[in-house]
C-alpha cells in the first residue's frame, strides 16, 4: 500500500463538533470545491465518518497509508483516525467529480434505552477486527444497495422539509447497518464461534478495563479483573482482537495523546508520561508505527 508524508500537511483536529447539536452530519463535495491536492487533513476523536466516491476517482490517506477509491467505492473512517481525500480529477474545469460523507457519533444507532451490549458483536468489536477492510468495492457497494440510499439523504438535505432529519438519521443508521452486517458476514466465515456470547461479553470486559485504566493497564491486572488465567486471557485477546494486549493499550494510549498534542502545549516528555509511557523514546516510536509521523511534527502540522 503507497505512503504518503503527511508531516508536510496542516491538520486540524475536529473534535466533537455537533453540526446543529445533531449527532451525524452530511456534507458534499462538488467539483468547484476540489483543486489537485490532498484536501482537510484531520481527525475527530468520537465520531465515525463514511466517503462515497458518487462521481470520479479518489484517494483517501488514513494514517499516512492511500486507498484508491473508484467511482462506486466506499471507504469508512473510525474515530481518532488522521486522513484527508484527494480529487484525482485534475482538470477542475471540465470535473463534475463528487464525493458524499456521513460523519456521525456512534450514540445515532442506540435508542435511548439500549446498550452496545445488546448487539451480538459490540460495534468496537467490529471496528477493531475489520481496521484493515474498510474499503467497499464498486461492486460490494452495488450489492448492498446504499447508492439510492445517500442520494435520499441528498435529497432530504436540499428539500429540508419538515422532520427531515428524522428520515436523513434512519437512512444513515440503515446505510451503517449494512456495513456491519457485511463485516458479520466475513467474520462468521473466518470464525464460526464468533457468536459464543461468553468470550464477546469477555472481550467487552477487557475494553472497557481497558479503556478506564489504560495509563497503568498490564497484562496480569487485566486477566485478574476479568477473573481470567493468564495465558487463557492472553490467547483470546489475541484471538480476537487480531493484536496483542500491550498492542492495544499502546494504541489507546497514543490516541489519548493526541488530544492533548493539539490542545495543549505540554512537552513530548510530559504528554508520554501521562498516558502511560515508561520512556519519551518508546511513545514516540509508537506513536510513528500507528500514526505514520513523529508526535513532534504532528503537533507542528495543527499549530500551522
Amino acid at each position: 500500500m503507497p505512503k504518503l508524508d503527511i508531516s508536510k500537511l496542516t491538520a486540524r483536529n475536529e473534535g466533537a463538533f455537533r453540526p446543529q447539536n445533531l449527532p451525524y452530519s452530511l456534507h458534499f463535495m462538488e467539483h468547484s470545491c476540489w483543486v489537485y491536492s490532498w484536501r482537510n487533513l484531520h481527525y475527530h476523536n468520537e465520531y465515525i465518518e463514511i466517503l462515497l466516491a458518487y462521481k470520479g476517482d479518489f484517494e483517501v490517506c488514513l494514517n499516512g497509508e492511500i486507498t484508491r477509491l473508484y467511482e462506486g467505492s466506499l471507504f469508512v473512517v473510525n474515530a481518532g483516525e488522521l486522513h484527508a481525500t484527494l480529487n484525482l480529477q485534475n482538470d477542475n474545469e471540465n470535473n463534475d467529480a463528487r464525493l458524499m460523507c456521513i460523519k456521525f457519533m456512534p450514540e445515532l444507532i442506540y435508542s435511548s434505552t439500549q446498550v452496545v451490549t445488546d448487539f451480538k458483536i459490540p460495534i468496537s468489536y467490529m471496528f477493531d477486527s475489520f481496521k484493515g477492510e474498510r474499503y467497499f468495492s464498486p461492486e460490494e457497494v452495488k450489492k448492498l444497495g446504499i447508492i439510492k440510499d445517500f442520494e435520499h439523504l441528498a435529497e432530504e438535505q436540499n428539500a429540508d422539509q419538515f422532520a427531515h432529519q428524522i428520515i436523513m438519521r434512519s437512512v444513515t443508521i440503515k446505510i451503517f447497518t449494512l456495513i456491519l452486517r457485511n463485516w458479520f458476514d466475513r467474520a462468521v466465515k473466518r470464525d464460526p464461534d464468533i457468536l459464543n456470547s461468553t468470550t464477546l461479553k469477555t472481550i467487552e470486559k477487557i475494553k472497557n478495563y481497558i479503556s478506564q485504566n489504560y495509563e497503568t493497564a498490564t497484562l496480569q491486572d487485566a486477566a485478574d479483573a476479568c477473573d481470567l488465567s493468564y495465558s487463557y486471557f492472553s490467547r483470546v485477546f489475541n484471538q480476537y482482537m487480531d493484536m496483542s494486549f500491550s498492542d492495544y493499550v499502546n494504541l489507546t494510549r497514543i490516541n489519548h495523546s493526541m488530544e492533548m498534542l493539539t490542545s495543549t502545549d505540554k512537552n513530548i516528555t510530559d504528554i508520554a508520561l501521562s498516558v502511560g509511557f515508561s520512556s519519551t523514546s518508546h511513545y514516540i516510536q509508537t506513536f510513528k508505527k500507528h500514526k505514520s509521523i513523529s508526535p513532534n511534527k504532528f503537533r507542528k502540522m495543527f499549530k500551522s
